[in-house]
């Protein structure tokens, strides 16, 4: 037979023999194993730009591809550390991290495990790339209050998203050089476009897409003679040439 405990996923195993028809008390005493505090790792992350720390930015950390946690810099540019023990981490488990500021180009970052009250630097740049889509429909009307959001490839996640205004506009700004794909679709839940596009360093492009229905699908409004919008049933049928 074979007894097991788990203290802090530490695996502590003890062994007995037990014979046919035999009756035997066993005593099995598991010892408390606990990490020296010196052991521990930490992400702790200083977000800088020209040596000096910045507030309120956004940081976000995955874990082997998914969310591990969402943190913002205090006044130093620091965020408050997460505390990682080493004897629970996984082989080859790897952390990743995206800091947005305002006014600073987005930047992807590989996360270096620390010892306790160290800090990565992670530096950024003023500046970074501006994307301004309008959005329309097959009648060439504005789109607004139509959903948007823009995949950066090979980031695991929605990069940034959005709603268009009264003009069927949105700008997204401060991105880092890369390929986008950008997905829309209207407030009905209708029509939509997606699209890929690929950014330089600190570039400012303009582009206009145009949501549809679909390939296959058609889509009918029936108002009233004042305007309103009114329901209706009706029938389609398919012109084979005979009447």
């Amino acid at each position: 037979k074979e007894v097991k405990e788990s203290l802090l996923l530490i695996c502590i195993s003890g062994n007995f023999i037990i014979n046919p028809n035999e009756v035997k008390d066993v005593y099995i005493t598991f010892q408390n194993r606990t990490v020296p505090e010196n052991q521990y790792k930490y992400i702790a992350l200083e977000i800088i730009s020209n040596s000096k720390g910045i507030s309120s930015a956004e940081v976000s950390l995955f874990k082997n591809g998914e969310s591990l946690s969402n943190r913002r810099t205090n006044s130093l540019g620091k965020i408050t550390p997460i505390k990682i023990n080493p004897t629970t981490l996984e082989t080859g488990a790897t952390f990743k991290g995206v800091v947005k500021a305002i006014g600073y180009e987005t930047k992807f970052f590989d996360v270096t495990l620390q010892d306790k009250d160290v800090y990565q630097q992670i530096t950024l740049s003023q500046g970074g790339a501006s994307l301004k889509i309008t959005l329309q429909n097959d009648m060439s009307l504005s789109e607004d209050n139509a959903f948007v959001t823009l995949d950066y490839v090979g980031f695991n996640g929605t990069f940034d998203k959005g709603y268009s205004d009264s003009n069927g506009e949105i700008i997204f700004k401060n991105l880092p050089s890369g390929n986008y794909t950008i997905n829309a679709i209207d407030k009905d839940n209708v029509d939509e476009v997606s699209q890929t596009i690929s950014l330089a360093k600190d570039e400012t492009k303009e582009i206009k897409l145009t949501l549809r229905t679909g390939d296959g699908k058609i889509r009918f409004n029936f108002f009233d003679f004042k305007g309103d919008k009114v329901d209706a049933n009706y029938a389609l049928y398919a012109n084979d040439g005979n009447g």
